[in-house]
Formats: C-alpha cells, sequence, structure tokens
C-alpha cells in the first residue's frame, strides 16, 4: 500500500468488522500502543513471524476438526475459511469485492464476449455466475463448455453453478478466475491484500502494468537462451492445462535449468505461490535425473551447477532456497555477457546455442497421468512453410528478448561494472570460442559462490 494514503471510509469500518469478529479475537498483537489497529506487519518482524505462527496453528486445528485443506504449505485455503464474509473492501475506492475465484480473467472475459457477443468488462459485481445468470438462455450456451471444460450444458443453471465451485472456484483456478483480492496472510490482519482486483494494478507497484509486462519479457529471455526441447515443453505445459493442472518445471529456467519436458503436476496457485524457488524434494530430484542420463541445466549454467554439486551441501528447504538465490543472480549475469557479446558483433557465435531444429517436430500426448505427470508422446517431424517459419522467429526472437532483457532495470539483482564487463569481453576477444567463454563463466561462478557462501 502506498504510503500516507488515505484509507476509505468503509475500509475503515471494514477493519473494525474483522477485528471484533471472534474468528481473530486471539490474533498476537492486535493493536498497537496507541489503541489504533495493528492492521499491517511484516512477515519477518517479530510480530510478523507471531502471526505466522499464528495461521499456522489454525489451519493445524482446522484440519483436527475435520475441515480440509490442500496438502501443501499455502496458507490462502485457511484465510478463505476463516474470513467471516468473503468480501473484502477496497482500501481505496471502498468497493466490496468477493474473495473467492470468482471473476473472469482477462482470456475469459474475451472468450467469453466472443461466443455470445458481450462486451462484459472487469467490475466487481460481475462474478462468473452472474454472468451465467445472463446466457444460460443464450442458444450458443453449449459454448461454455469450451471455456469450463466439464460443464454439461443440458444440466440445470443451478447445477451448473455449483460444478464451477467445485471444479474451479474451490480450486483456485486461476488459469480462468481471479480473486476479488489476493491472499497476503501474515503481513495483513485478515490474510488479504488491501487492494483489491480493481486497483491492484495501479496502487501495488508489483503488480503495476509495466512490471508485469517486464516480467514477461524476464522469463521470454530465459526460455529462448535455455537448452532443451522447448517446443516439446510448451505442448507439454498445454497438455497439463487441458486437465485442470499446473506444470511445475522442477528446475525452474528463470534459474538456469533447461527446458526439459518434464514436469511434476501442481494446482494452479500452488505454482504460483512457488514461484521460481527451489525446494529441496526440487533439488534431489535434479540429481536423480541427471544421472538418469537427462540434462538439466543448460550449457552457461554447467560451470556454477557442477561446484555446487561438489562444494555445498543441499540438506534443507533453507539451502534450496539459497541456491536458487544464487543460480538466478549467475544467468542473469550469463545473459547480460551474451548481450554484450552480441552488441560486439559476436551474434553468429552465440546463434550457435540456440535450437530452432525442434521447431520442425509436432507432438501428440497419450496415456497422460494426471496424478504423475507420466505420458507417451509420438513425435514427427515435418517441413511444412509453417515450421520453418517458426524456427526463423525462434531465432529472431531469442536476440529481441535479449536486448529487452538487457534494458530492464531495477531488479534486484547485482549489477556488474562496465569496466569488468569491458574487460570480460576484451578476454574474450582473445579467442573467441566456447571453450575461452566456459572459462570466463566458470570464473564468475566461483566469485558468485564466495559471495553467496
Amino acid at each position: 500500500m502506498k504510503k500516507n494514503k488515505k484509507l476509505h471510509i468503509n475500509f475503515i469500518e471494514y477493519q473494525k468488522k474483522i477485528i471484533n469478529h471472534p474468528n481473530y479475537k486471539d490474533m498476537p498483537d492486535l493493536y498497537n500502543n496507541d489503541g489504533s489497529i495493528r492492521w499491517i506487519v511484516t512477515k519477518n518482524s517479530e510480530i510478523g513471524k507471531k502471526r505466522e505462527k499464528w495461521w499456522r496453528n489454525k489451519k493445524k486445528n482446522l484440519i483436527k476438526e475435520g475441515v480440509m485443506f490442500p496438502n501443501n504449505e499455502q496458507l490462502h485455503p485457511v484465510c478463505l475459511y476463516l474470513h467471516p464474509t468473503k468480501k473484502k473492501i477496497d482500501s481505496t475506492t471502498g468497493i466490496e469485492w468477493d474473495i473467492r475465484y470468482v471473476y473472469p480473467n482477462k482470456n475469459t472475459f474475451k472468450k467469453i464476449n466472443k461466443f455470445f457477443d458481450k462486451s462484459y468488462q472487469l467490475d466487481s459485481e460481475l462474478t462468473i455466475f452472474k454472468i451465467l445468470d445472463e446466457i444460460y438462455d443464450n442458444k450458443k450456451f453449449y459454448l461454455i463448455n469450451k471455456i469450463f471444460p466439464g460443464v454439461d450444458c443440458k444440466e440445470s443453471l443451478e447445477n451448473i453453478k455449483e460444478f464451477i465451485i467445485k471444479e474451479f472456484v474451490n480450486k483456485f483456478q486461476r488459469r480462468l478466475l481471479s480473486p476479488g483480492a489476493m491472499a497476503n496472510p501474515p503481513d495483513r490482519l485478515d490474510g488479504f491484500h488491501n487492494h483489491c482486483l480493481g486497483t491492484r494494478s495501479t496502487e501495488d507497484s508489483g503488480r503495476s502494468k509495466s512490471n508485469l509486462q517486464k516480467y514477461g519479457e524476464d522469463r521470454r529471455a530465459y526460455e529462448y537462451w535455455a537448452d532443451g526441447n522447448w517446443k516439446l515443453s510448451a505442448w507439454l505445459m498445454k497438455e497439463f492445462n487441458k486437465h485442470g493442472l499446473s506444470a511445475d518445471h522442477v528446475g525452474p529456467i528463470s534459474l538456469g535449468f533447461s527446458n526439459r519436458p518434464s514436469f511434476n503436476p501442481m494446482s494452479v496457485r500452488d505454482n504460483s505461490a512457488k514461484g521460481n524457488r527451489l525446494t529441496l524434494a526440487d533439488f534431489n530430484q535434479l540429481i536423480k535425473e541427471e544421472k538418469n542420463g537427462d540434462k538439466v541445466v543448460s550449457w552457461h549454467i554447467e560451470p556454477l551447477w557442477n561446484k555446487v554439486k561438489s562444494k555445498i551441501k543441499i540438506q534443507s528447504n533453507k539451502d534450496a532456497r539459497k541456491l536458487s538465490k544464487l543460480m538466478r543472480q549467475n544467468l542473469h549475469y550469463n545473459l547480460i555477457i551474451f548481450y554484450e557479446l552480441y552488441s560486439n558483433g559476436f551474434k553468429n557465435f552465440l546463434e550457435s546455442f540456440l535450437n530452432p531444429s525442434y521447431a520442425f517436430y509436432n507432438h501428440k500426448f497419450k496415456k497422460f497421468n494426471k496424478k504423475t505427470g507420466e505420458y507417451e508422446v509420438l513425435s514427427k517431424k515435418g517441413s511444412i512453410t509453417q515450421y520453418k517459419n517458426n524456427a526463423k522467429r525462434y531465432v529472431r526472437k531469442s536476440f529481441e528478448y535479449l536486448k529487452k532483457y538487457k534494458k530492464i532495470e531495477n531488479r534486484k539483482l547485482d549489477s556488474i561494472s562496465e569496466k569488468k564487463i569491458k574487460d570480460l569481453i576484451e578476454q574474450f576477444k582473445l579467442q573467441p570460442n566456447k571453450d575461452n567463454l566456459l572459462k570466463i563463466l566458470d570464473k564468475n561462478a566461483d566469485y558468485l559462490i564466495k559471495k553467496y557462501y
């Protein structure tokens, strides 16, 4: 929330109702010394840690009472369960929003408007249920199945709503729907962001249009400069989505791991919350898959990865998170170096590391296992013009996103000094080949390991 931002009177009244509700009566440190409501805390502060513990104890007690939650570390389901009204007041506008996953996202709105000739836009009162009320009698209502797979259009409206609640709303299907407010425990007393769906993109700097665009552009840079069968991975990810699952890249490409067609099935919510952080289980799985012959990291990350395996013990989730930060920083350095090589006339050299040949294959999946993510695939090579164009586009976009990556500033990462970059390029020019580049990357890996450990 922006500093010194005046709170709407409706939000102030909302705060009072929440803090006086019995569901929150035993939360630690509800009031400041001056008697005002202690609504916001920092997660890593003393009070933040106490509230984190409070939320987790609530979850344990509710489970003992027979309340079922997803088997994960996330607290969002608990926040939602304890909230007395399931409605949140936006701190800026005073408008009330449903905190459940009941609002169509951008793509869902687009499909609904196209199929049913509507012009729906985001509004606090326009839930998916209100939309269903309005389109149920439409002669094209059968098309709703193309948006929400599994819906039986012959069922009654109430039964269809119940199905969508069970299969999409309660399962936090972010691929199709959005909540009125995102979860934020223990930072906010009620467990939800103060800025609701209608204002978050303007009031929350982390969710601004420019920042979200930056995240998207960064991800494209990771993808294009990662090893691995990028096309098969992309098609497999769509296969996961068809089955209502999110594909968890065990080794995130944003940390320099290969873009392999190997995923663990997760819910959309859990995968989003996990982000690009490694867990101990992830690390152990990567080591196992590597021993079985998989190439789990991209070629330019291998110098660091090999040192980590031989010198650093990863024995806990805390160790794995620390490794995540190290690898993200390493990938950042590498992409900056690639850009400088490109701008110094070594485009053809860099292009030799790209993989446009994967564009010439199509893939069909069968025997997909929703529980394990295991599958069988039939891959066939083709030579149609579209494949040739896709291969050219892949190469072109690789360099476009490399340039965009360099232009973005204000990342929470260490930058490379201009002097160091210049020295590295001059060192490469002495022997402009892969072996020399790997020597440079190896030295950078030593520097980063020393800095982080």
